[in-house]
């Protein structure tokens, strides 16, 4: 077969098919129209999904951003002529054709209360916290959410009575209100069933009436209440359990700056930097607390440890980690001396071998450690450090965005546990193990819904609401090591709308854990031959699938800096959303060009034909 120039050899091997007429446009070149007859003979039918969102659901979200002034904080695909979930709204996520959660914190909100909130019907979750422009009451129409199950509102400034008629949401588990302004008295009475914890740590509550309670677990540390009678309340006053991950600490921002996607705004000056962060793990007892004036000592040691500027050394959030070890988990930020300046590579090693090495002395905060860090970069004007790449794939324009253009990963040091991630992108690349484990339940069998090459994969659901595929390593496999480097290494930093998406990892001990997005009608496979859920294509829809592979493909072995063959591509490895896109998935067996190889030779094996791709690795 003629190739374009980057295969210089395929043997081809398949069964026979019956010939359907399709007829592609003339100007795909032969490598596409081969990787569509090659998808041809795999796939087959599914229905087509509706792609539009309940129009109630766009009005409202709509109506939310005008009403919070919040053009600049919010997503700039937030305009009219897009769909939100078919258009994947930033912070909305849904379920089939409607809003389930809305995540808008740190956003720079501005307004009161949207009553529009109450037109997204099916929400469940709901976050607004880090907005200290929203302000005035909390508005009642949130009360006509009767599926919401966790609302966070903290680090806000909502004032008014506490809103009784929160404790009245039929399914609500978990109240986030803490650091606002509100006022009055908390009645355990009003909540009659279902268990709520309720959190309103510094606020004005004055009182409270008919507590304890057998439906409320509040917490009110900070308030009036403590403070005049806090002998009276030890229980909810000095809360002694597990505070959920967002309640620890987190600094409380007082700037409305704005900054691009690589920058991050200084809590001191309010400007935008280009910083190191790190995220680092500290031995802490429960029993201490956690408030400025610890944080300021914590950043006054690493300070001093480290000779830098305690004004450029800050520490965003903070979250209990290991409970049963007393360890907690806080994101470390460090700015250079001014928006203009950037760190050089010399500088960060230096800061990441102090510690990595544990050369600096944290008393009371031992034992310590670096999980994962990244160093934030301006974007580049010549287009030669990273950026979007606009390709021709078949019928359409596709973008493969590397999104950091830098040399290759360094070997990951599994003793230690240390993870060089791109976590620009990925605020929370490193889950929590248990966090993980919890969302599968326990890896139960009923969460099973595939295996991969070297381990089995569970549908998780997070805290939130949100949907995870979770692929558990087997430990003592010396192939599931370095799957996990090549998963977590090649394509953390590469987005494209045809290859899965890596959320994150964890790690506990030996065990490891890889967390991607849910693709909801799973494998090509089982499309294709399940004897129960085996289901029919349309041939528009099995050629589309076809220009989708293509392009995913395309990606990885011509528009990411380091060339990749997947190595494994087969119908189990093709994975469709609920739109029927395909998704790439499984880079296990994933290999990347080596600096003097001109060739990777990839051997494919699939039940209806053998591939033999000679991968040239010269441009």
């Amino acid at each position: 077969m003629a190739d374009d120039g980057r295969f210089s050899s395929v043997s081809v091997e398949r069964k026979p098919a019956s010939a359907m007429a399709w007829d592609p446009k003339p100007s795909e070149s032969h490598f596409q129209i081969f990787l569509a007859l090659f998808v041809f003979f795999i796939l087959g039918p599914l229905p087509s999904a509706s792609a539009a969102t309940a129009l109630s659901d766009v009005t409202a979200l709509h109506e939310l951003r005008e009403a919070w002034n919040a053009t600049l904080g919010l997503a700039q695909n937030w305009t009219w002529g897009s769909d939100p979930c078919w258009n994947h709204w930033e912070g909305v996520s849904c379920f089939e054709e409607t809003v389930v959660s809305l995540r808008l914190d740190v956003r720079g909100l501005v307004g009161a209360f949207s009553p529009s909130i109450g037109k997204l019907k099916n929400l469940q979750y709901l976050n607004l916290a880090n907005n200290p422009g929203l302000t005035g009451p909390i508005s009642e129409e949130i009360g006509q959410l009767s599926r919401l199950y966790a609302l966070d509102l903290s680090h806000n400034n909502f004032g008014g009575p506490f809103p009784e008629f929160l404790l009245k949401l039929p399914v609500i588990k978990r109240l986030n209100l803490s650091f606002n302004q509100l006022t009055g008295v908390l009645d355990g009475g009003v909540r009659t069933f279902g268990h709520v914890n309720i959190f309103l740590i510094k606020n004005n509550i004055s009182a409270v009436v008919n507590l304890p309670s057998p439906f409320i677990n509040p917490e009110l540390r900070g308030n009036p209440v403590c403070e005049d009678q806090s002998s009276h309340f030890p229980d909810i006053c000095s809360y002694s359990g597990i505070i959920p991950k967002e309640i620890l600490w987190q600094q409380k921002m007082s700037c409305s700056t704005v900054c691009d996607q690589n920058s991050v705004v200084h809590p001191g000056t309010c400007a935008c930097y280009y910083p190191y962060i790190c995220n680092m793990y500290f031995g802490w007892s429960p029993s201490y607390g956690f408030d400025e004036t610890r944080i300021d000592n914590l950043r006054r040691a690493l300070a001093s440890g480290l000779k830098i500027s305690f004004e450029n050394l800050w520490i965003e959030n903070a979250t209990y980690w290991n409970i049963s070890e007393r360890q907690l988990l806080a994101k470390v930020i460090f700015y250079p001396a001014s928006p203009s300046r950037l760190w050089d590579r010399s500088q960060v090693n230096d800061i990441k071998s102090k510690l990595i090495g544990k050369t600096i002395r944290l008393e009371g905060y031992d034992p310590y450690g670096l999980i994962a860090s990244t160093l934030q970069t301006a974007p580049s004007n010549t287009g030669t450090f990273g950026g979007v790449v606009a390709i021709v794939a078949l019928s359409g324009v596709v973008l493969c965005i590397n999104l950091r253009r830098r040399p290759r990963p360094p070997r990951i040091d599994n003793a230690l546990g240390i993870f060089d991630l791109d976590l620009e992108h990925y605020p929370s690349c490193l889950f929590l193990y248990d966090e993980l484990r919890v969302s599968t339940r326990n890896f139960n069998r009923g969460n099973k819904i595939g295996e991969g090459t070297f381990g089995a994969v569970y549908k998780g659901t997070m805290v939130d609401g949100s949907e995870v595929a979770v692929k558990e390593l087997p430990p003592n496999i010396k192939q599931g090591n370095q799957e996990f480097l090549n998963e977590v290494q090649l394509i953390s930093g590469l987005q494209h709308k045809n290859l899965v998406k890596l959320r994150g990892c964890a790690i506990s001990g030996k065990n490891r854990l890889l967390a991607f997005e849910y693709v909801e009608n799973r494998s090509l496979h089982q499309a294709l031959f399940d004897p129960v859920k085996a289901l029919l294509l349309e041939w528009p829809i099995r050629y589309n699938i076809a220009l989708g592979m293509a392009k995913g493909l395309a990606c990885l072995h011509s528009q990411s800096p380091e060339r990749l063959a997947h190595g494994d591509i087969k119908a189990n490895n093709i994975l469709l959303d609920r739109h029927l896109e395909p998704k790439i998935a499984d880079f296990g067996l994933a290999r990347m060009c080596q600096n003097n190889e001109r060739r990777v030779v990839v051997h494919i094996e699939g039940k209806r034909l053998a591939i033999v791709l000679y991968f040239d690795c010269i441009r």
